[in-house]
């Protein structure tokens, strides 16, 4: 807890454990406030551990369509925070670091497959945003050149992702990047700020997650519910 907090003292500081998304919120009396997310520490144990992989079961998802900007108060200086990305929060444990990246599947309530998500591969916590789209519709037939075009440019796009995160880039905003550059599907985007078309964002309910490594697939469930306009999230 002493990471990025100001030389000050901070003698009983307030504690206290959000009910809903299992975060630890510190208050000191440097007029300080620490947030850190710890719901995958609670999930933790000597099985987990000594698993050589585990899928994490997932906070619930909120889609939301409201822009978060106007009516904030700055204050007399500025602050800003990263946002989390958009989206339902997908997180495992790998062992060991595995060759190329982890298939993460979304099912919907027949079994079918609606994504198919690349997560990194590293040894250690893993995490991967799915943004609510669902099965993308058909696309048409690329000719031959179409296809060389297309092959040239996704390995362009990888190249520079790939570099970015092995720099120190954030893996869940990077793979979202990746998703969006290589698929052009701007409808969980769009969705994000309230607007409609384009391929189907999946509606409320609960959705299969599974990643399948050396012959064995782990399986959760995730819920999505929607966060009306105006109405707080409960």
């Amino acid at each position: 807890m002493k990471i990025q907090l100001v030389s000050t003292p901070y003698k009983r500081p307030k504690r206290r454990m959000h009910p809903r998304d299992r975060e630890l919120m510190a208050a000191t009396h440097g007029r300080e406030i620490w947030i850190a997310d710890v719901s995958l520490l609670q999930q933790m144990n000597e099985t987990v551990v000594a698993a050589d992989a585990h899928l994490f079961k997932p906070l619930t998802g909120y889609q939301f369509g409201d822009a978060p900007v106007e009516g904030q108060s700055q204050g007399h200086m500025t602050f800003a925070a990263p946002s989390p990305p958009y989206g339902a929060v997908i997180a495992y444990r790998l062992a060991n670091r595995q060759q190329g990246q982890v298939k993460v599947a979304i099912t919907d309530a027949s079994g079918d497959t609606i994504q198919t998500l690349n997560g990194p591969g590293a040894a250690g916590m893993n995490r991967v945003a799915w943004n609510y789209a669902g099965k993308p519709a058909p696309r048409a037939a690329l000719g031959a050149v179409q296809t060389r075009d297309s092959s040239r440019q996704r390995q362009r796009v990888d190249f520079v992702l790939d570099s970015l995160t092995k720099n120190g880039g954030n893996p869940m905003m990077l793979g979202m990047i990746r998703g969006l550059v290589t698929t052009g599907d701007l409808t969980p985007l769009i969705a994000m700020f309230g607007g409609g078309g384009g391929a189907a964002v999946v509606p409320p309910g609960d959705y299969g997650v599974s990643i399948t490594l050396a012959g064995k697939t782990l399986k959760q469930t995730v819920q999505v519910e929607r966060a009306t306009a105006g109405v707080a999230v409960p």
